[in-house]
């Protein structure tokens, strides 16, 4: 990283004698009473710490490392369901066997996991899967202070670093002042706390940071910034699928370049934006189209989820998380609000380019959910919010509090000049970066597909219960203890009568999360119809299955809602070890209907038994 000093050359600063990034320090100057205290607090304060000056960040990083602490040590859980994956990875990455990593993840966190969550078919896990930064970060932290603070305390230090990083990009840009201001409200933002936990979000939402601080804002990208953002945009991928944000981001950054390069400059297609861009948004489009060619979960999983009328979901995600955000985080509307101010007050700036372009490409994502996330998807684009309000301060500011190499705070965007770095001193440190950034991506990527990211089962079938249980593999799950099927069939036929009669139902504790499950639809608006096999029945995932569709499930599992829950009569049974394989009758009225299903003992023993596979014969 070049030093503030180097990057006075990047532009021509408009504000006379306030061309460097330094000479905004005045306003951290503690009276001079020309004793040795005030000599180190003055030494203290004018002093870089990693190229931020050291009060901007102490004032914050502390208050960020106190509430970090507080989360830590009183009480804040920390394992929401998603993290089941990432505790299993992690574990798995410090060689503990697949059975010991289970065991561990489930006497943490009380979440169940189970083996076939990780096979190489199940849809929940070709998404995980490839999500391999994360639980290969927190290992040494999990290897020190073990699961239950080891993966937060990960989540916690990549917070730190985007803090860090857009702290020094706005120093860099607009001097410490903008930068206290920026990272001051972003750090005071309730997402660092909330998500400060054994989720993917916040090492995804660092990594973007620091591709921010590699782009070319304020001056001219050289070799080793492209090494780093092809590098970080791989990593990214790893992350999270988060690829519309940083590739849109990228485009409309070099677009802005394009169409707005400053006054008295012609506009050039090839202009210092066009490479950074290009590897940006190339990175992270064939680093997850390859990952979803080698997962074979097809290439833009999450796009394929977008509804038939997405402007009413955005319309939806945005009033509900808009309204909540103003309610439920002050901090944040601020930073946000800030945000669009500036787009408003300097549209033709490239800060506002790469604000409306993650703003667009987190919406596609955002509607790929379809559901609001309580602004966890919107969470990756915080970090350019960040820059904007650093810019929006800065160009509000009194002259006295401006400082940086930018003048009046429209960002130079076409024909920047080189700056020297520490990557230039010596005509071997790029192709070391190069080399390093290869072999550490080997590292990462072979590692993890060989520990955390590597599947633990193949297809998972539906019938007999032996083989739904994976006997004969040593991911064979015990079980608990034994029920009969005729009891379990009779218990989950009753609960979906109750849910379809609205009451008080558990019928969704018959049919595991993860475990595929084999039915026969009976009517078009049961999950499945449109999927059907020769047979007419189906594997779904029921995790997979919206709140609407268990609705549907349970009429074809009652032949919408006549059958007597009472009347089940085994008529043949095949047990096994670890269920059983049934054939039975049971009366809806005066019919009576025949079926056969595959019961699995229960697995947990607080759990009944589940069904993998339930079909009427007709």
């Amino acid at each position: 990283m070049s030093s503030d000093t180097e990057l006075a050359a990047a532009a021509e600063p408009a504000v006379p004698d306030q061309g460097e990034a330094g000479d905004d320090l005045a306003a951290f100057d503690p009276p001079r009473a020309g004793n040795r205290f005030s000599t180190r607090v003055d030494r203290f304060v004018r002093h870089d710490v990693f190229g931020v000056n050291a009060a901007v960040l102490l004032f914050v990083l502390a208050p960020l490392a106190f509430g970090f602490y507080a989360r830590l040590h009183w009480s804040a859980y920390s394992f929401p369901p998603d993290s089941r994956y990432y505790v299993v990875m992690a574990l798995r990455d410090l060689g503990w066997s697949d059975a010991h990593a289970l065991a561990k993840q489930f006497a943490n966190s009380g979440t169940v996991a189970e083996p076939w969550y990780f096979a190489h078919t199940d849809p929940a896990w070709l998404m995980v899967q490839s999500r391999m930064l994360y639980p290969f970060f927190a290992a040494p932290f999990v290897a020190v202070f073990g699961v239950a603070e080891g993966m937060p305390i990960a989540a916690m230090v990549a917070f730190a670093v985007m803090l860090w990083a857009v702290t020094r990009l706005v120093q860099r840009l607009y001097g410490p002042t903008a930068a206290l201001a920026a990272g001051g409200v972003l750090g005071m933002c309730g997402f660092l706390m909330t998500l400060a936990e054994a989720v993917t979000d916040s090492v995804a939402i660092a990594v973007l940071a620091l591709i921010l601080l590699n782009l070319p804002l304020g001056r001219r990208a050289r070799a080793h910034n492209l090494i780093a953002l092809a590098l970080l945009s791989v990593l990214l991928e790893l992350s999270r699928q988060v690829m519309p944000t940083a590739a849109v981001m990228a485009f409309f950054a070099w677009v802005w370049a394009t169409a707005f390069p400053g006054r008295g400059r012609s506009r050039r297609l090839r202009n210092d934006w066009l490479w950074p861009s290009m590897i940006v948004a190339g990175t992270t489009v064939f680093v997850h189209l390859l990952e979803a060619k080698i997962s074979g979960r097809g290439a833009g999983s999450q796009v394929s989820q977008v509804t038939s009328d997405p402007f009413q979901v955005a319309w939806t995600i945005t009033r509900y998380d808009v309204l909540s955000t103003l309610q439920g985080d002050k901090a944040l509307s601020v930073l946000l609000a800030g945000a669009l101010l500036f787009v408003v007050l300097r549209f033709t700036d490239i800060v506002s380019g790469l604000l409306l372009g993650a703003l667009g490409g987190t919406y596609v994502i955002m509607i790929a959910g379809v559901d609001p996330s309580h602004m966890r998807y919107e969470a990756i684009m915080f970090p350019v919010a960040g820059l904007a309000v650093g810019a929006l301060f800065h160009h509000l500011a009194p002259a006295s509090l401006r400082g940086g190499v930018v003048g009046e705070g429209t960002l130079r965007s076409d024909r920047l000049a080189p700056v020297d770095t520490w990557w230039q001193r010596g005509s071997r440190r790029v192709p070391a970066l190069g080399a390093f950034s290869v072999v550490g991506l080997a590292v990462l990527v072979g590692w993890s597909a060989t520990h955390g990211s590597e599947s633990m089962v193949d297809t998972v079938p539906t019938a007999p219960a032996a083989a739904a249980a994976l006997a004969g593999t040593s991911h064979a799950t015990h079980p608990a203890h034994i029920i009969s099927a005729e009891e379990t069939l009779s218990e989950e036929f009753t609960q979906a009568e109750n849910m379809l009669q609205g009451k008080t139902s558990v019928f969704l504790i018959y049919a595991d999360w993860r475990h595929p499950m084999r039915f026969r639809p009976l009517a078009s608006g049961q999950p499945g119809w449109n999927h059907r096999g020769p047979d007419g029945t189906v594997v779904i995932y029921p995790g997979d299955l919206a709140p609407s569709d268990w609705t549907g499930l349970a009429k074809a599992f009652t032949y919408d809602g006549t059958l007597d829950a009472g009347t089940v009569k085994v008529t043949s049974r095949t047990t096994s070890a670890y269920g059983e394989d049934v054939s039975f009758t049971v009366m809806a009225g005066q019919t009576p209907h025949h079926g056969h299903a595959t019961v699995l003992y229960p697995v947990r023993a607080a759990l009944p038994g589940f069904v993998t596979e339930m079909v009427f014969d007709s």
